[in-house]
């Protein structure tokens, strides 16, 4: 009856090297998804965020300050003479900040006020 612990540890989920029965894994898809692609490309993606803005403004022919901190700034006047600033994030929380700071641009680039 040797074999009987080994089908109950199979029954449970513990057919894996390392694993114990009853108990979750340790590894997780989502944990180390997230914390991989956080680290792998959180700096890139701000990086790629400024870039696009800065290219967006040399094309409408207008020069920005970038300044740094907890995000990134860009400081331009834009053609009607108003002062403007956009704010980017030096780590964005998803897949949309970029729609998200094209969108801001864009507003801020057709203000009068």
């Amino acid at each position: 009856m040797a074999w009987l612990p080994l089908i109950a540890n199979r029954l449970a989920g513990a057919d894996r090297p390392g694993a114990v029965a009853g108990r979750p894994s340790k590894q997780s898809h989502h944990s180390d998804f997230s914390a991989a692609r956080a680290d792998q490309w959180g700096p890139i993606m701000s990086k790629n965020l400024v870039e696009d803005a800065l290219s967006v403004l040399r094309a409408h022919g207008l020069a920005a300050e970038v300044h740094n901190g907890g995000h990134y700034k860009l400081k331009f006047t834009n053609k009607f003479g108003v002062k403007c600033t956009l704010v980017v994030s030096r780590s964005p929380s998803n897949r949309n900040a970029h729609k998200s700071n094209r969108a801001q641009l864009r507003r801020l680039l057709r203000s009068h006020l």
